[in-house]
């Protein structure tokens, strides 16, 4: 992040894929989206740690509402200093994954149903 200091201690929102590496502490993980810079070869995924109390409960790819500040810490993974965002809130969306082959639809949580996981199937559209 280019001119880390001018986000130092402000509040943000932003809609966000969750991504939780199997070597992070507990307690944390990477809120962000896919980017292309040129063409769909260079899709890579791109977010900034994360320390969320309820990271555990975080699916793979879920996708979240997060509200955060922002400061400067050191990060293994950043060789350095680096932003790090402290949740305020996570709040699950409600976003379904599709899978077009068979047209099964896995709904994941909503705000409504936080402690829910439960499957749907959508056969005819």
């Amino acid at each position: 992040m280019e001119h880390l200091e001018r986000y130092v201690g402000k509040k943000l929102q932003f809609t966000a894929m969750v991504m939780k590496p199997e070597e992070f502490p507990k307690g944390y993980f990477v809120p962000g989206r896919m980017a292309m810079t040129c063409c769909a070869d260079d899709m890579a995924f791109l977010g900034y740690v994360c320390e969320y109390g309820g990271a555990e409960e975080l699916r793979q790819k879920e996708w979240v509402k997060v509200t955060a500040t922002v400061s400067k810490e050191y990060w293994e993974d950043y060789k350095g200093e680096g932003p790090m965002l402290h949740a305020l809130s996570v709040d699950y969306l409600g976003i379904y994954e599709v899978n077009f082959d068979t047209g099964e639809c896995e709904v994941y949580r909503s705000s409504g149903q936080m402690g829910l996981d439960w499957a749907a199937h959508f056969k005819d559209g």
